[in-house]
């Protein structure tokens, strides 16, 4: 996912992720357990499925999907909330973040995995791929990111303030500082990016 230059390419490991995590929280087969995965997994396959529709949107209007060659062109701004339905799901920002604190039924290393790595992570790399190193979005689009992330470091920290649960006490403390790394992203100057970038790396730690 990383390394695809190509946004079709990187899709499709985008949902190799939702895939492999669906799996691993379901790990234990409980009731319970599957439950939870089949929730992870169908949230952040509607935000996928919207997310291609976007992508779709960018190559009928440009005729490429490859990265470098879209480097500066201008995004309409459909594609882009269509693309960051996509972001919000993998990153768990409101309104679809319900599906991380149910995630921790799974054995403590997939909780630290999805918390660090795997799907959580990627959205924001995702995020700061597309928009911050590729196409142009409109200031009116990150304006509405930098809205979305302050509710959702309101609303995930009171969460997490009234929740007892260890494991779901630190769901909503990442869906927090995610909001705080989705903030800096949006912010779009390249002081924000480096604090971004430096705020992965902590919380990731």
């Amino acid at each position: 996912l990383v390394f695809s230059s190509n946004l079709m390419l990187m899709f499709c490991f985008w949902e190799i992720t939702s895939v492999c995590s669906w799996r691993l929280i379901g790990f234990y087969r409980k009731e319970k357990d599957l439950k939870s995965a089949d929730k992870a997994f169908l949230v952040t396959f509607f935000g996928a499925s919207l997310m291609l529709a976007g992508i779709i949107m960018i190559f009928l209007n440009y005729g490429t999907l490859n990265i470098p060659v879209l480097r500066g062109l201008p995004i309409a701004n459909l594609s882009a909330f269509l693309i960051l339905c996509g972001v919000i799901a993998k990153s768990a920002q409101l309104p679809l973040q319900t599906w991380l604190p149910d995630a921790g039924v799974a054995p403590t290393p997939v909780t630290s995995l999805l918390h660090a790595a795997v799907l959580v992570k990627i959205g924001i790399y995702v995020f700061a791929r597309i928009f911050c190193s590729t196409v142009i979005a409109t200031t009116f689009f990150f304006n509405w990111v930098i809205a979305l992330s302050v509710v959702t470091i309101l609303v995930a920290s009171g969460c997490a303030f009234i929740e007892n649960n260890m494991k779901r006490i630190l769901a909503y403390s990442t869906i927090s500082q995610l909001g705080y790394i989705m903030f800096c992203l949006a912010l779009n100057t390249g002081f924000s990016l480096k604090i971004a970038l430096l705020y992965i790396l902590a919380h990731s730690l």
